[in-house]
């Protein structure tokens, strides 16, 4: 499979990309470049920031990974600007509604938790960017 990451360079993105290699995948990583690292040869890097424009992403991917949408408006760029198959979106447990209910499951309700604070709202709004959008996704 062709398979876009968006960010990547720090936290899980390296061991993501190490996986996809290994499965034969071929990895584009599109990022801003800010943080130093250095991909695999096997690795196609695109550097640019999300906040400007996915313009440089040209190729339909099978899969986009995006690792870093913070906000409803990241998520709503990405599914409008990129050509692809199937998007996942990398959420965070801070996306789900206050609670004393535990464990927390996927089905458990998103929503409002103060104690992520813009995180919490951004991250939702992602959520909810891709519900209403009609592509496949998983989170």
């Amino acid at each position: 499979m062709d398979i876009l990451l968006i960010g990547g360079s720090r936290f899980v993105g390296p061991l993501v990309i190490g996986e996809l290699l290994k499965r034969g995948h071929k990895v584009t990583v599109f990022n801003r470049g800010h943080i130093a690292q250095s991909y695999p040869e096997k690795v196609h890097f695109i550097k640019g920031d999300r906040e400007n424009s996915f313009g440089a992403l040209k190729n339909r991917f099978n899969a986009v990974i995006d690792m870093c949408a913070y906000n409803g408006e990241h998520t709503r760029r990405a599914l409008a600007e990129i050509h692809f198959d199937f998007f996942v979106h990398f959420s965070t447990v801070a996306v789900y509604k206050k609670t004393e209910t535990f464990p927390l499951t996927e089905e458990s309700p998103l929503g409002n938790w103060p104690v992520w604070g813009r995180y919490n709202k951004g991250k939702v709004e992602c959520e909810e960017e891709l519900k209403k959008s009609g592509v496949k996704y998983a989170s």
